[in-house]
């Protein structure tokens, strides 16, 4: 696995992937309106906080980028 995400885009990765996971249950309306929208907004979450923890993107690694400082 190559580690392709550099430290202010690991931290925009969590705090990114922890409001997505959060912002469903601050605001009721979107649960009562569309379950769709709240399970999109979760496993987005999940995929960023993944990807943060292992440092390594999947789609950095297909477009060959990488915001690590070398």
């Amino acid at each position: 696995m190559t580690l392709n995400i550099g430290m202010a885009d690991r931290v925009i990765r969590y705090v990114l992937g922890t409001v997505l996971i959060l912002a469903p249950l601050w605001n009721q309306y979107v649960l009562s309106f569309a379950l769709w929208i709240v399970i999109a907004s979760v496993v987005l979450g999940i995929i960023l906080l993944v990807t943060a923890y292992f440092r390594s993107c999947p789609i950095y690694t297909g477009l060959g980028a990488s915001t690590c400082q070398r």
